[in-house]
């Protein structure tokens, strides 16, 4: 019997923005060569932040790194609230699949296991909303512009994208100059490298038993397991990710001339 699920493809959608999101969220790009040279920020090729810049014009290196990490606090909070909205579509249905099946007692231990969970699993959303919104206010604060004409900037509509350097690392001749803080982000990004591979395992895994279950054969329950399980690794590459854009951040400034690498040592 072939079973299909509305709430997941709709869930589904929405995942699809958050991994667009990731798929550019670790590294900076390289600025494109113009007679007047870029702030260090442009290297993240972020809209929203370069907004962000210009209308509150901060009048100092540290006001600087400050907005920049607010920012990537911000949209990579906005990121967070979406996956966990999304895991909790998925752990949902799952509670409505097994209220579906006939009561026996493997069902009803399932069925109490998987209500635990959703119960988790809209705490943590509802902790993640408002951890965000905390860092919208933090952010407002901070930068002088209001919450309302920050979220379009943090939280942009369509497949967003999050704070990305493409630029390659620093060269060997700079890592011995500045050994520890370069050392920790070329620990970062091979992390989020490493992540980024997991994740594309856990879609894969997930595609191949949707497809199954599509051609009248496969678990469904196992199929929206697989499903959350992909999602809680997405939400953990997107901490990662974060951390990796906020170390960018700081080397990014320092190279530019600006202020130290103390918070990466």
């Amino acid at each position: 019997m072939t079973i299909t699920h509305p709430t997941t493809r709709r869930a589904a959608v929405a995942l699809s923005l958050a991994c667009a999101a990731l798929s550019a969220f670790a590294s900076p790009s390289a600025s494109p060569s113009t007679s007047t040279p870029a702030p260090w920020w442009a290297a993240f090729a972020e809209p929203g932040l370069d907004a962000l810049m210009q209308t509150s014009a901060p009048a100092s290196s540290p006001a600087e790194q400050q907005l920049v990490q607010g920012y990537i606090a911000a949209r990579t909070g906005q990121l967070r609230v979406q996956l966990a909205q999304t895991l909790a579509l998925a752990a949902r249905e799952e509670q409505a699949l097994l209220m579906s099946v006939p009561p026996a007692p493997d069902r009803d231990q399932a069925l109490a296991a998987a209500g635990r969970r959703l119960e988790a699993v809209e705490n943590g959303a509802a902790a993640l909303q408002a951890a965000r919104d905390a860092q919208i206010a933090a952010l407002a604060s901070e930068s002088g512009v209001a919450p309302e004409r920050l979220l379009p900037w943090v939280a942009p509509e369509g497949a967003a994208t999050l704070p990305r350097v493409g630029a390659p690392l620093p060269a060997a001749a700079l890592r011995a100059r500045v050994p520890e803080p370069l050392a920790v982000l070329a620990e970062q990004a091979r992390q989020v490298d490493a992540g980024t591979a997991w994740v594309a395992t856990r879609r894969s895994d997930w595609q191949a038993r949707l497809q199954r279950q599509r051609l009248g054969g496969g678990d469904a329950l196992g199929t929206l397991q697989a499903y959350q399980q992909y999602i809680v690794d997405t939400d953990q590459l997107a901490v990662a990710s974060a951390q990796l854009a906020l170390t960018w951040a700081q080397w990014l400034q320092y190279s530019s001339g600006g202020t130290p690498l103390a918070a990466a040592r």
